[in-house]
Parts: structure tokens; sequence; C-alpha cells
């Protein structure tokens, strides 16, 4: 994988992770230092990176749709918070409990604009033990029909709320 020469917005490449790893990113934006903030697609996570740390990717890795799929909490739920909004202590109670953790999904609905109601009991139960939320029901931006059942890993959780699960069927 060779040095990407002229990266622009919305290219998908290869990306050093802090662990020493490449995986699959898409370039979001350049910052006003010259490093790149970039979307690793197959876990949800965001992070600033140096255009030293990209690499161009085989035509074939970028055909294969990002392995996680984007979700949020629903209106339903709440955080137990001022500001009704997702902290740090949240973010590191999903990530500790749950992140890599096989956990079933139910569809429950697909609303007008391609948002996914679905349940997870194991989330669910633990947010509200845990007093992180009121009540619950998750939603996701997917490609999953209603009524369909599956397991999934969590891979990231961001103090906005938004979980990115990978299908445990996809490999």
């Amino acid at each position: 994988m060779g040095p990407i020469s002229n990266p622009t917005e919305g290219a998908i490449c290869a990306c050093m992770y802090e662990d020493g790893q490449w995986y699959r990113a898409k370039l979001i934006s350049v910052q006003s230092s010259g490093s790149w903030k970039v979307h690793f697609i197959d876990y949800g996570n965001y992070e600033v990176v140096e255009t030293s740390s990209l690499r161009c990717l085989p035509a074939i890795h970028s055909l294969l749709g990002a392995q996680a799929s984007k979700m949020m909490i629903s209106d339903e739920y709440q955080p137990f918070c001022t500001a009704a909004c997702w902290t740090l202590s949240h973010q590191r109670h999903i990530l500790n409990n749950f992140q890599y953790i096989d956990v079933e999904m139910r569809v429950l609905s697909v609303l007008d604009d391609g948002v996914t109601k679905i349940e997870c009991k194991d989330i669910v139960d633990s947010f509200i033990q845990n007093s992180l939320v009121r009540k619950s029901a998750l939603e996701i931006h997917s490609k999953f029909k209603v009524g369909t059942e599956f397991e999934g890993y969590i891979s990231y959780f961001t103090t906005e709320g938004v979980l990115y699960i990978q299908d445990a069927n996809s490999y």
C-alpha cells in the first residue's frame, strides 16, 4: 500500500490506527493543520490523523460496504443528565460492557427517513439498571427489514448516543 499523493474528501483508504494496524477509513475533512479527520467505516469511530498515516487501498477492498451500521438511541430513552445528553460516562459504560459482545437485536419498524427501530434487551436492561436512561428503544440507519432478528457486535458508541453495530453473520 503506497502513500496517498493527493487525498480527497470522501475517498476510502487504509489508515493506521493507534494500535499500529491498518483499517479502512473514509476521508471526512482536512484540518487546518493539514491532518485529516477520518471515519473508520468498519468500526464507526472518528479520529484525526496525519496524512502520513494514510495509504492507498486496493480497489477490491473499497468495494466492500461498511461493516458497522450506524445506530442511535431512540427518543423514548433519554440519558439521566441535566442536558439530556450522552456523557463520557455513558460512552465508557457501553464500550466497557458491550463492545464486541454478541447481543441479539430485533427490528421493530422502519421509519420514513430510513431509520429502523430495533429492540436490544441486553443493552436496554443495562441502561436501566445503571440509571443511564429512563426508558428505551434503539434506532438504526440500516439495511435490515422489519421483523429481522440478528446477532451483532457493538464496535463503537459515541457521546452523541450513536452506536455502531457489526452484523455477526456478515463475516
